[in-house]
């Protein structure tokens, strides 16, 4: 984005030296943001060095349009082409924002100039078979658009030598901006020729596409460019490039002098080299480009359709990026597991295995502490028998609650003891018995002190529970 441009323009056209009527149509159109004013001409004229400052909703517009059919219509064919533009701004008012619908925009414009010139063809049929090509350069906050269908070109000369300049042209600071849609082009896009062959080839003047062509409707092409101090840009007809050399074009528009010799001297230069078809000739120069604070990228897009990239889409993100990789590495693990899950599954057996036999290694021990403990008691003698049965204690555990309540029993009838009875008062029943035993399973097993005897019944209770829940002794 940026916030001011300055620009200078000048502009010219020449019937050349074969041909008897100008069939080239150049317009310049500047958005003053209340009326637009455009510029046209039919006849060999300069306009003269102008400046025009875009800024806000400012625009600037410049366009070449080349046109055929022979007397009377070939040039009718350019006017009506950069008239359709100029209505079709003029209805709009503004530029859409974004590259694509901007794109949009002007693509259905030139098939709108398409449909006008074949339509006036139908309804005149001295004018029937009439065309033009066009090339349309347009500069607002956001940069320079480009659109073109035919051999009508754009060039632009950077202040500096380029970083990657165009080695099939031989320049050093100037580069083709559009591509020819024409026979000889796509000769040279396929490496059959060169590009010096193609300007002076036989069927140089043979193009495949064109605005009010009969045979198929035109497939312009778009494209977006950031601006810089001092780069100079020109549009022509191939009346300029079919007489002069890239490198010739390049010296001339590369001189110190103003721009309005610039445009007189191309002029001229064709003319000189055989002026074959009409010259016309828009060349603009940048004297200032202010970019808005926010606005940190310079990207310089190319303007090849293979090449071209959007503004609004800048370089690859970064979280794009993470995306990636971490998709990468999800798609990674997963044939992974899928290739490795029978080793994975035997593992697991394997260390459910050694699992199992830690706990009944484990129980085995506790097993032998308590018949170590209990040692000496007919009540523990049968709490010892039910251990060693690992099978017995999960299997019977009713069994095991009646021992239990019969112990209570023999407990009870031995009232003359006294200690003992009155741990076996009528409230401490069996609930109590066994809420009691829950709430020090964590004691149960290697932190029980002291043997078991008729004398300490609560110690007896803990390791009844310990033996009634299973899952307690193996924890």
């Amino acid at each position: 984005m940026y916030s001011s441009i300055s620009i200078k323009y000048c502009a010219g056209t020449n019937v050349g030296q074969c041909r008897e009527n100008n069939e080239d149509n150049l317009i310049i159109g500047l958005g003053s943001g209340l009326a637009n004013e455009y510029f046209y001409n039919n006849d060999s004229f300069i306009i003269t060095e102008t400046k025009f400052t875009v800024e806000k909703d400012l625009f600037f517009l410049a366009a070449v349009a080349d046109g055929m059919g022979g007397t009377n219509a070939g040039e009718i064919a350019s006017l009506l082409a950069l008239k359709t533009v100029q209505e079709r701004v003029n209805v709009a008012k503004s530029f859409p924002e974004g590259d694509n619908e901007k794109a949009h925009f002007f693509k259905s414009m030139i098939l709108e100039a398409h449909k006008v010139i074949k339509d006036a063809g139908k309804r005149n049929p001295e004018q029937r078979g009439m065309g033009t090509t066009i090339v349309l350069v347009e500069i607002d906050s956001r940069g320079m658009t480009l659109v073109w269908s035919g051999d009508s070109r754009a060039y632009s000369l950077s202040p500096t030598s380029l970083v990657n300049p165009d080695r099939r042209l031989g320049l050093d600071r100037m580069e083709l901006l559009t591509r020819d849609h024409s026979l000889v082009w796509d000769y040279v896009e396929s490496g059959e020729i060169t590009p010096e062959e193609a300007r002076v080839h036989r069927m140089s003047h043979i193009i495949t596409q064109s605005l009010g062509s009969d045979d198929t409707a035109p497939t312009p092409e778009v494209g977006f460019r950031n601006l810089m101090k001092g780069q100079r840009i020109l549009l022509c007809s191939d009346g300029l490039n079919g007489m002069l050399t890239e490198l010739q074009i390049e010296n001339l528009l590369k001189q110190d002098g103003g721009l309005e010799a610039v445009v007189k001297d191309l002029i001229n230069g064709a003319n000189e080299a055989g002026g074959q078809d009409n010259i016309s000739v828009i060349v603009l120069e940048i004297e200032q480009a202010v970019e808005c604070e926010t606005n940190n990228l310079n990207v310089i897009k190319n303007l090849t359709t293979a090449n071209q990239i959007l503004r609004k889409n800048g370089s690859f993100q970064l979280k794009q990026f993470l995306t990636v990789i971490f998709l990468f590495v999800s798609i990674i693990f997963l044939i992974f597991f899928i290739f490795r899950y029978n080793d994975f599954t035997k593992f697991i057996d394997q260390f459910s295995i050694r699992q199992n036999s830690e706990d009944t290694s484990q129980l085995q021990m506790s097993k032998l502490k308590i018949e170590s403990d209990l040692e000496g008691s007919t009540l523990s003698t049968n709490i010892v028998t039910l251990l060693k049965n690992e099978d017995s204690l999960r299997e019977n555990v009713k069994q095991f609650e009646n021992l239990v309540r019969e112990s209570m029993t023999i407990l009870k009838r031995n009232e003359e003891n006294g200690a003992r009875s009155k741990q076996f008062k009528k409230q401490e029943n069996e609930e109590v018995l066994y809420s009691v035993t829950g709430a020090l399973v964590k004691d149960s097993m290697g932190q029980m002190e002291g043997k078991f005897t008729s004398k300490n019944l609560k110690d007896s209770s803990k390791l009844l529970k310990v033996m009634i829940n299973e899952d307690s002794l193996r924890k």
